[in-house]
């Protein structure tokens, strides 16, 4: 299922590895989305340098080498009883006062409130003017998710269609999968919202 954006990722390129990721043709989803950008957009997946799974979005000729990955951690906490989470997203400045945003969301998965941090990092940094971005997530359903769309679970594809057509926005989008000790500061304020429910 596509949501009403679509998917805004095309992987029209050959099988090669560049920087220590693997690049390929995304063909499940370029079925479905170069009508509506075009053939001239760039998916990444793969191991990034610390060998952890990563997914990459990059519009042609815009390397990370040209510009600073502005870095983020998102996290989503889930009650399955109420079908209620709290999907949060910390940047990661090194300063005491960090931008940051947390928020109770209605969804049937713990995944769907994880994709709901990474879009909210998206659409907070769109405001933001910011080009390259990087999230640091601890769901390993979402970065797979973004590689084959159509291997996730059916309840979160419209989100991860949401967010890849959001990426068309920004020159890098990078999602790499981390340990939860990473997004522990993100951790904290989900669990902080979902407990003022």
């Amino acid at each position: 299922m596509v949501s009403e954006y679509g998917l805004a990722l095309v992987g029209n390129l050959a099988d090669r590895d560049e920087g220590g990721e693997t690049y390929f043709g995304l063909v499940s989803m370029c079925r479905l989305i170069q009508r509506r950008v075009g053939k001239n957009r760039g998916v990444c997946v793969g191991r990034d340098a610390s060998q952890e799974l990563s997914f990459c979005f990059k519009k042609p000729g815009s390397g990370e080498e040209h510009g600073k990955l502005f870095p983020f951690v998102s996290f989503g906490a889930w009650l399955v009883s109420s079908n209620t989470g709290a999907a949060a997203w910390v940047m990661e400045t090194g300063e005491v006062d960090v931008p940051y945003q947390a928020v109770q969301c209605k969804a049937s998965s713990a995944t769907l409130v994880e994709i709901t941090a990474g879009l909210m990092v998206l659409q907070w940094a769109i405001q933001q003017k910011m080009e390259r971005i990087c999230i640091k997530t601890d769901c390993e359903v979402f970065v797979q998710g973004l590689m084959d769309w159509q291997s996730a679970p059916f309840d979160v594809q419209p989100a991860l269609s949401d967010f890849c057509s959001l990426c068309s926005n920004f020159l890098v989008v990078k999602v790499i999968k981390v340990s939860r000790l990473v997004v522990k500061v993100a951790h904290s304020k989900a669990k902080a919202a979902l407990s003022h429910m």
